[in-house]
């Protein structure tokens, strides 16, 4: 009976048994006004007694009908109290016995929003609190589940019946959620749903999504338009309810980085970091404070002026005397979305970075030209210059090296060959100059594009002739009339110091001799095929510089068809020389992945040698409180099975690999792992909030609705709507013809009332 009533009535408690009760008055009263009494009969009663019999029949027909008006005015009354709906399809909120509620709930980065009083998620609680209260009203009858979008494979609550003993537990369960940082993953989010949903077809469906709607995460409709048609097409009801519909000014941080690839201590480390003005007004005196391993550094850091909707960056140095990991922090001032006013970075300090100079020629002048450009004082420059022999390559290791010269190198053997490629497969940069020992026949058989037919990558970008050229000299007057440079420089970032037009380095600069390019080769097609770009070319068109990589993980390769040294041409004699060597060695050098910064969320992939390391892994997450410690441990699987990860192994050795997912807070997370001799290694992954939700335009409801394909049973609510919603949608329109009924009837059952009564005629007095 119960399950009947909760089909047609939001509160069927009451009628159940108060309706009852008060339906039953009128029956009452009118079986008391027909109990019999003890007859006294008398003369005078016998002329009304046969008036009676005459109009008995009229008389109990008008009192049924009174009693029926009655039962009517009470039922109405009942129905007014209990919220009767004729129709339960039209219940927008709670409707039929064991029907099935599961609510999305936004727990992205944009959801930290301060609106007034609260934030977006704490707006978007309280939706929660107010639909769980709503079902509560008519107990056991509704089952609820709760998920959210960082996670939505995870449910808070998966179908708990609402009841009172629920509600009171649910409000400990609420109290407890906290919003993330990360992107919502809507159609995971919509597919998890709809798998809740098939498990339990029987049941009507309801799906009440809460969320701030940015139009960032929201602008690509075709992939949830088709989780919003699965949802139409098994009936179930979605309901879109917004925590906010305004747009409000934010200033956020979205990058932060540097050159922590070649930092050493002692030596100032350039960094930049970005601001953005996702505002619609000017943001002035946007002041910058820098903080080092949790300590605020004594600089102070200003932008004067971000128009709305632009960015600018900020460079400036930190310099560490200590070497090792340490952690960077920049913080703008708070405004609506904290978030994203702090960005992190780590870094790992070397007391110096080694630079390998490889020097084939007798003289190794090119060597000491190199090295006096690069380490002149290491104090400075932060770099340790070590000298070798091609031998040299072939005996020692190479992993300590951030990048490798390779000077008028004429041979290599083939145990070097392979250590180069490894090192470079492993991210080692290489940077090759030409001279006068160069054997082409090598370089074009084992080193360049003529070894392709073996399926090994190019160590050298392309085939050379079999002499070296000269290029030929221009008469002094023309070069000085016509400006005719030896170089023409792409722009690429180890050419800064040549970049302007007029700039007078490049006019100093004269080349004499070079290697050219063997006769048929084209650079388009090479750059299609095997990705060697040509960066800088000769005054003939013949090509001085070529940059290439053997993948996209691999070191970069940067070849000179000439001499590091004075001997084919003068550019080590110019003053921009140093900064150019500089400015290469910054750009070859090893990239350390572990060091980039990440998207909260991003889960720490992990493949270790189990040859080199314990199976225990412990991770250090950064919490508001401090550092929270989490012990994994790795799995051992065959090599060949390995993807992309942090420490990859190559190979068919066995790996250890390990996956942390719980990376939903920004900063550095430290990875403690164990070495096979007992010894700790470290390392920090600085994680940061996506750039995505530090944008808070707001989807307009037009658009929202056509990215969720415009069904009939959507329903889109702004914030504060709520209570309306369950007012009016549920049944405003049936109160209302129960107000009109209740007023007609009451109308009638007075009429009828003073119809059957006694009205003696006042009586006229004569004189």
């Amino acid at each position: 009976m119960m399950s009947w009533l909760a089909q047609h009535f939001f509160n069927p408690s009451f009628v159940l048994p108060w309706g009852a009760l008060l339906l039953a008055i009128p029956i009452i009263i009118h079986l008391i006004n027909r109990m019999r009494y003890r007859r006294v009969r008398f003369a005078a009663m016998e002329f009304l007694l046969q008036s009676q019999k005459k109009n008995r029949r009229r008389l109990l027909l008008e009192q049924l009908l009174l009693l029926l008006l009655r039962i009517i005015v009470v039922c109405l009354l009942i129905a007014l109290i209990a919220r009767l709906v004729i129709d339960p399809s039209e219940m927008a909120l709670f409707q039929g016995a064991q029907s099935h509620h599961v609510v999305l709930l936004d727990d992205s980065g944009s959801m930290r929003e301060q609106l007034q009083e609260e934030d977006a998620f704490q707006a978007g609680l309280e939706v929660v609190r107010e639909l769980a209260a709503e079902g509560g009203k008519r107990p056991n009858t509704i089952q609820l589940s709760l998920l959210r979008l960082s996670n939505p494979q995870q449910p808070i609550f998966y179908k708990q019946t609402l009841n009172d003993a629920f509600l009171n537990e649910l409000e400990t369960r609420l109290e407890n959620l906290k919003s993330g940082y990360g992107s919502p993953d809507l159609r995971a989010s919509l597919e998890a749903a709809w798998e809740l949903f098939q498990q339990e077809k029987g049941m009507q469906q309801h799906l009440h999504f809460i969320s701030d709607f940015r139009e960032a995460d929201w602008a690509t409709p075709q992939p949830l338009a088709e989780q919003f048609e699965k949802l139409n097409s098994a009936d179930v009801s979605i309901n879109l309810i917004r925590t906010t519909n305004s747009r409000q000014d934010n200033l956020a941080l979205t990058g932060f980085e540097g050159d922590v690839h070649i930092a050493a201590a002692g030596v100032p480390v350039r960094l930049k970091t970005t601001v953005q003005n996702f505002g619609e007004t000017v943001a002035r005196n946007v002041r910058l404070t820098v903080f080092a391993d949790g300590e605020k550094l004594p600089m102070s850091l200003e932008l004067e002026q971000i128009n709305a909707g632009e960015a600018q960056v900020k460079e400036f140095d930190v310099t560490l005397p200590e070497a090792g990991k340490h952690q960077l922090e920049v913080r703008l001032e708070e405004d609506i979305l904290s978030a994203d006013n702090r960005r992190y970075l780590a870094l790992d300090l070397s007391q110096r970075v080694s630079v390998l100079i490889i020097d084939g020629s007798p003289s190794q002048m090119g060597a000491e030209y190199v090295a006096d450009s690069l380490a002149a004082d290491s104090n400075l420059t932060g770099i340790d210059v070590r000298l070798e022999t091609p031998e040299f390559l072939r005996l020692e290791t190479l992993d300590r090296f951030s990048c490798i010269y390779l000077l008028d190198v004429g041979e290599l053997s083939l145990d070097a060959v392979a250590a180069l490629r490894k090192y470079v497969e492993q991210g080692g940069g290489l940077a090759w100059f030409l001279g006068q020992s160069v054997n082409p026949v090598f370089y074009n058989d084992k080193l360049s594009s003529n070894n392709l037919s073996n399926g090994e990558p190019i160590l050298f970008p392309v085939p050379l002739e079999p002499t070296s050229e000269n290029l030929v000299e221009l008469d002094f007057d023309q070069f000085d009339e016509q400006n005719i440079a030896d170089l023409q420089f792409d722009p690429h970032p180890i050419f800064k110091v040549m970049e302007g037009q007029d700039n007078p380095f490049v006019d100093m600069v004269r080349v004499e001799t070079y290697f050219p390019v063997l006769l048929g080769w084209d650079a388009q097609d090479a750059e299609s095929t095997e990705g060697v770009q040509v960066i800088a070319r000769l005054r003939n068109g013949a090509p001085f510089a070529l940059e290439h990589q053997l993948s996209a993980e691999s070191g970069k390769i940067v070849t000179f068809l000439s001499t590091a040294g004075p001997e084919w041409n003068n550019w080590a004699l110019n003053p921009s020389y140093v900064i150019f060597q500089l400015e290469l060695q910054k750009y070859i050098a090893r990239q350390q992945s572990e060091f980039a910064s990440r998207e909260v969320g991003e889960p720490i992939d992990l493949d270790l040698p189990a040859v080199d390391y314990m199976e225990q892994i412990d991770i250090l997450v950064p919490e508001e409180t401090g550092k929270r410690r989490t012990r994994l441990q790795a799995v051992a699987r065959s090599g060949s099975e390995n993807g992309d990860a942090e420490g990859t192994a190559t190979g068919s050795d066995l790996l250890l690999s390990a996956q942390f997912k719980e990376t939903a807070s920004p900063g550095v997370y430290q990875v403690e792992l164990l070495t096979q001799n007992q010894t700790k290694e470290e390392r920090w992954l600085a994680y940061n909030v996506p750039e995505k939700e530090s944008r808070l335009d707001i989807m307009e409801t037009a658009k929202l609705f056509s990215a969720s394909g415009e069904y009939d049973n959507i329903r889109i609510h702004e914030p504060g709507e709520l209570q309306g919603l369950k007012e009016e949608e549920a049944g405003q329109d049936i109160r209302k013809f129960l107000l009109i009924a209740l007023l007609i009837f009451l109308l009638l059952e007075q009429w009828m009332a003073y119809h059957m009564s006694y009205h003696p005629q006042a009586v006229k007095q004569t004189r």
